[in-house]
């Protein structure tokens, strides 16, 4: 009889283990998810200077993400803290928080460049290839086409 009152008592807390981890993976699952099933795509701009904590507040208070936990929790996973840099980008409330945090270090649709004044063509076109992620032949086709003087007169 003392054995059946133990197991019974190692199955309640089993189940109780088990039900406390579907729990918690369904509010983890609910964190991370798009806030909209149905959404159309906005543009956002982050501006230069903006920090990644503000940038996440902003999300959140605007209604792209649930949880700015969660969004950290994406970037720390990824290895994307600090790589979320100032631009354009066309993103949805209807995005998962993954897929969010992907368009904003990987998909820019605009990028902010400052071109200090004084620079050769050349150097700007150094400039330009790394923010802009150029290849050589638009590298190169900057270089055929810009007149020194006209960027800034």
């Amino acid at each position: 009889m003392l054995t059946m009152n133990r197991t019974k008592k190692i199955l309640i807390g089993v189940a109780v283990a088990l039900l406390a981890s579907l729990l918690l993976a369904l509010f983890a699952l609910y964190q991370f998810s798009a806030p909209q099933s149905k959404a159309p795509e906005e543009r956002i701009i982050i501006n230069l200077g903006t920090s990644e904590k503000e940038l996440i507040n902003q999300l959140h208070a605007q209604g792209y993400i649930r949880s700015p936990w969660a969004f950290n929790m994406v970037l720390t996973i990824k290895g994307w803290h600090g790589k979320i840099e100032p631009g354009g980008y066309l993103i949805s409330k209807a995005m998962s928080a993954w897929t969010l945090a992907d368009t904003l270090v990987n998909h820019p649709y605009q990028r902010w460049v400052l071109l200090p004044e004084g620079l050769r063509v050349e150097e700007l076109a150094e400039i330009l290839g790394s923010k802009l992620r150029w290849g050589e032949e638009q590298k190169s086709d900057f270089l055929n086409f810009a007149q020194e003087g006209y960027m800034f007169p």
